[in-house]
């Protein structure tokens, strides 16, 4: 299995910011040779297959072949949970867009099962 961390490590994380010019107030954990995920721009059901490059307690790196809008609302399954996140920006990158996402919340699966 890949060396990255549990739903649960990032959120239990307590970083600080990675360096002076980087914003982000939690590490990012880079995800060895990218994870496959089909994401959904909601509030639509058309899967995009995308990579997570890296993952911290409140973003997300993602690569895509399509341009998601600044401003979208996006899910996508890690483990048994779905992450919600807010693109924030996307950009042109070798080969297709990188897209940085803010996570707005993490749906547990079981949660789902739950309210059925």
């Amino acid at each position: 299995m890949a060396n990255f961390p549990t739903v649960e490590e990032i959120r239990s994380s307590k970083g600080s910011a990675v360096a002076n010019a980087d914003r982000r107030d939690f590490p990012r954990y880079p995800i060895p040779n990218r994870l496959d995920v089909n994401l959904r721009v909601l509030p639509t059901t058309a899967l995009i297959p995308a990579q997570i490059q890296d993952l911290s307690r409140e973003g997300v790196g993602l690569f895509t072949q399509v341009f998601i809008a600044p401003g979208e609302s996006i899910t996508f399954p890690v483990g048994e949970d779905w992450v919600v996140a807010e693109v924030r920006h996307c950009h042109p990158a070798e080969g297709g867009y990188a897209v940085g996402g803010f996570i707005t919340d993490i749906v547990d699966k079981r949660d789902i099962a739950a309210s059925r």
